[in-house]
């Protein structure tokens, strides 16, 4: 049961549509994906037993930073609940969750490249818990209604997802900070520049970059899509 959980949150990288930009870092990700599912068919170097014991281990992390759910008692209560399991999962993919891969990927010799950059474990990690969030709980679909963005609300996130990283560059960049991580900070947050892409060629999200160029005087941080991309899928 484990196993087929681990697998389908893996397999879903291939068909989800936030993920079907042709990056070096997507491409990466979805051809480790597929070596681990190669490996997890493997029954005659211990691939299988490897891969099922590694999803018993994930498996077993979700049920408990998910554990069953008490009904709140009131929307602060039901708030509190949302950002405590946050917390949590927070806490858990920078520490066991880590780990787990780590271990995996060493039982079963995979190549470490695949670890390093850590996009598909990310993915997987928030997919597995998006789904055991929605397993326990289960909300009737007919209750929810929701609106898809309009072309202003795009544009307006497109703006708010360059100025987060704007303003931390600004306070990282800053001489007197002491961060120790200071440097790392400020590569990691310049890269979500669409310079540091090497292109400004046109995509099929150029319309959510209309608004940002149009008002653009030159000081604008703009990001490249798959950082929009990943923005959007946490909104």
């Amino acid at each position: 049961m484990s196993a087929a959980i681990l697998r389908s949150a893996i397999c879903a990288i291939f068909d989800d549509e936030d993920c079907q930009l042709d990056t070096p870092r997507m491409k990466l990700a979805k051809e480790a994906a597929k070596v681990i599912l190669d490996s997890s068919a493997d029954c005659h170097h211990d691939g299988q037993d490897k891969f099922e014991s590694f999803a018993d281990k994930i498996v077993g992390t979700y049920q408990k930073l998910v554990p069953d759910p008490a009904i709140p008692k009131s929307k602060k209560a039901f708030d509190n609940k949302k950002r405590h399991l946050w917390s949590k999962f927070h806490s858990a993919r920078i520490s066991e969750l880590r780990v787990l891969w780590k271990e995996y990927f060493q039982s079963s010799a995979l190549d470490v490249k695949y670890l390093e950059d850590p996009l598909l474990c990310e993915y997987v990690n928030e997919k597995l818990f998006g789904m055991f969030v929605k397993t326990m709980y289960a909300v009737n679909e007919q209750q929810i209604v929701v609106a898809d963005p309009t072309e202003n609300d795009l544009n307006a996130l497109r703006y708010a997802a360059g100025y987060v990283p704007w303003k931390l560059l600004q306070k990282y960049s800053k001489p007197t900070c002491t961060d120790p991580n200071r440097q790392d900070f400020i590569v990691c947050l310049s890269s979500l520049s669409q310079k540091g892409e090497g292109s400004v060629t046109s995509t099929y999200l150029e319309y959510t970059k209309r608004w940002l160029l149009a008002i653009d005087r030159g000081g604008l941080f703009h990001i490249h899509d798959e950082a929009y991309n990943t923005i959007c899928f946490m909104k």
